[in-house]
């Protein structure tokens, strides 16, 4: 026995390390710590002018995209919780005097995608009649029953060029706020590949080493998005390419062209800085918003 004391007691030592350690983790990330203190508190609430009330907006959803968006994996960059007036509180750890506006640029971004086929006059010639036919107020390409065929999207500052000269994409000039804006026709299909769609998302580069997001599906959105890809292959006979558009925050960002089937892994491209391509990288991650929100006055 007293061979085996000393043994007994560098195992009781380090059994006590390990609880020590474990209670130190658990404390720092339950918000304790010098690193974890609360400095600049943000309060937003649900955006007027979406004309949502907040009941009918699910606030805990909205807590934890935005615990998603603002902290990914361990990083601990505020505390997001609920009010008792249904507001929701961000407070900030730390003294970082840019982390004020870098979780805005997350917060202040409701984070829809869309993947849609752009209309093509091969496979979609009744829609751009109608299309066409309807005032250039409307957006909305409809049956009489409801049912939503296509619409116009507006396309992103920097990426018109490359729509306008191509003859298999079907455009419009409108004026809208006071400036001409390109809107491309957009097919919609049942498979609905979202933003909801999405598992994981980073910030990338492109072949061209260009900034551009990286995006992995739910298995069930890959499922998706293969039977969207699919049905869509190009026609080797004729040579028509038919183009996926990727429709971020209500604005075509992209339209490559489909080549072959897309299943869970894709690529975002467009004329992305650095920071943006973080900022929608980390949008996406965390999943969209019910609602948009704006700081509370």
């Amino acid at each position: 026995m007293r061979e085996l004391a000393p043994v007994l007691v560098v195992l009781l030592l380090l059994l006590v390390m390990a609880a020590a350690v474990s209670v130190g983790i658990v404390w720092l990330f339950s918000g304790g710590g010098s690193s974890q203190q609360v400095g600049t508190v943000l309060v937003y609430e649900i955006d007027p002018g979406s004309g949502l009330d907040p009941p009918s907006v699910d606030l805990q959803e909205v807590v934890e995209v935005l615990s998603r968006r603002i902290n990914p994996g361990w990083s601990q960059r505020a505390r997001v919780s609920l009010r008792d007036d249904a507001r929701i509180e961000i407070g900030l750890f730390g003294e970082d005097p840019g982390l004020q506006q870098w979780i805005a640029d997350r917060v202040e971004t409701v984070g829809t995608l869309e993947f849609r086929i752009l209309a093509n006059p091969v496979d979609h010639t009744p829609l751009i009649e109608r299309a066409r036919a309807q005032s250039s107020t409307s957006r909305l390409v409809t049956e009489p029953d409801g049912e939503v065929l296509g619409r116009w999207v507006p396309v992103a500052q920097g990426e018109e060029m490359p729509l306008r000269a191509d003859p298999e994409v079907v455009t419009r000039q409108v004026l809208r706020e006071g400036r001409q804006v390109l809107d491309v026709l957009v097919v919609h299909d049942p498979f609905n590949v979202t933003g909801a769609c999405v598992q994981d998302a980073e910030a990338d580069v492109d072949s061209q080493d260009n900034p551009c997001i990286s995006f992995v599906l739910t298995s069930e959105g890959g499922e998706l998005f293969s039977r969207l890809t699919g049905g869509n292959q190009p026609n080797f006979m004729s040579g028509m390419v038919r183009k996926l558009g990727i429709i971020l925050n209500g604005q075509l960002r992209s339209a490559p062209a489909i080549q072959t089937v897309i299943q869970r892994h894709g690529m975002i491209t467009g004329s992305f800085s650095k920071p943006e391509a973080e900022r929608l990288a980390d949008v996406l991650r965390g999943g969209p918003l019910p609602a948009p929100l704006r700081r509370a006055k």
